[in-house]
C-alpha cells in the first residue's frame, strides 16, 4: 500500500550547488503500482525490477536553455528505495567512481545518452537523460538509470525516473535505446524465473515507454529468456519449469 506520509522538503548541499529536494516516505518508494508487470512468474522478492516513479529536486543555478546544461559535468542525484535517501554522484567528463567502507564497496556511474525531447508547453523544455550503474561488493550489479530533466522560468529540476536492473547476464545491448522518431523508450530488464539463483537470471522484461510532451509513460512490455534462459532449456508461459 503507497504510505500516506506527507513528502519532506531539503537542502542538500553539495560542493557547488544546493538542491531542493522532495524527500519522498521510504513505503512510498516501493516499486510504482502504476506500472504494468509481466504475466509470466517471478521469483520473489525478485521482481518485478523496474519502475517509473516522480522526482523532485531543483537545481539551485539558473538556466536559459537545457541545451546549457553540461550534463556530463553534473552533481546528480538518485533516490535509495531502501531507506528514502538521496544518493549523490558528482560527474566528471560523464562518469563518477565511488569507494564506500574502506574500500570494500565500488559504484561507478556512466552517462550513456542525452536526448532533447519535444515539449507540449512552449515555455517548458525537456531532456532524457540515461546512465549505467555498476556496483561490486560480496556480488555485483548493474543497473540502468533514467532521469527526465524539466527546465521551467530558467530553472531546472528532475521530474520523473526509471530504473531497471541490467543482472541477466551478457548481452546487454546498448542502454541508449531511445527513438526519436517515435519518441519511446525500451528497457531490458531482470526477471527472476521461480527457482533462479542470483547470478543466474532466466528472463529479461522488455518494457516500452512513450513520451507525450510532458511525461514518460508505460505502453507496453513482454518477457523472453535470456541467454541464460535458453542455454538451460527454460519455458515461459504454460509448463513453466
Amino acid at each position: 500500500m503507497k504510505s500516506r506520509l506527507p513528502p519532506v522538503r531539503i537542502k542538500v548541499a553539495t560542493g557547488f550547488w544546493l538542491l531542493t529536494c522532495t524527500l519522498w516516505p521510504a513505503s512510498s518508494l516501493a516499486p510504482s503500482v502504476w506500472a504494468q508487470t509481466s504475466p509470466i512468474p517471478y521469483d520473489q522478492p525478485y521482481g518485478p525490477l523496474f519502475s517509473l516513479r516522480p522526482s523532485s529536486y531543483l537545481y539551485r543555478r539558473h538556466y536559459r536553455s537545457l541545451h546549457s546544461v553540461d550534463f556530463k559535468n553534473l552533481t546528480v542525484l538518485f533516490p535509495n528505495y531502501e531507506n528514502g535517501k538521496w544518493r549523490v554522484f558528482h560527474l566528471k567528463n560523464g562518469e563518477c567512481k565511488v569507494d564506500y567502507i574502506h574500500h570494500l564497496v565500488h559504484t561507478s556511474i556512466e552517462v550513456a545518452g542525452v536526448h532533447y525531447l519535444t515539449s507540449a508547453d512552449a515555455e517548458r523544455e525537456y531532456a532524457l537523460v540515461l546512465y549505467e550503474e555498476d556496483d561490486a561488493a560480496g556480488s555485483s550489479s548493474q543497473t540502468g538509470i533514467a532521469q527526465v530533466f524539466e527546465l521551467a522560468r530558467k530553472r531546472v529540476r528532475v521530474a520523473q525516473e526509471i530504473d531497471w536492473d541490467l543482472h541477466y547476464g551478457e548481452p546487454f545491448g546498448p542502454l541508449d535505446t531511445f527513438n526519436e522518431r517515435t519518441n519511446t523508450l525500451s528497457i531490458r530488464s531482470s526477471h527472476y524465473l521461480p527457482g533462479d539463483a542470483h547470478c543466474c537470471v532466466s528472463a529479461v522484461d522488455v518494457v516500452t515507454y512513450r513520451w507525450d510532451g510532458r511525461h514518460l509513460f508505460q505502453t507496453a512490455i513482454r518477457t523472453e529468456l535470456s541467454d541464460y534462459g535458453r542455454s538451460e532449456g527454460k519455458r515461459l508461459g504454460p509448463g513453466l519449469r
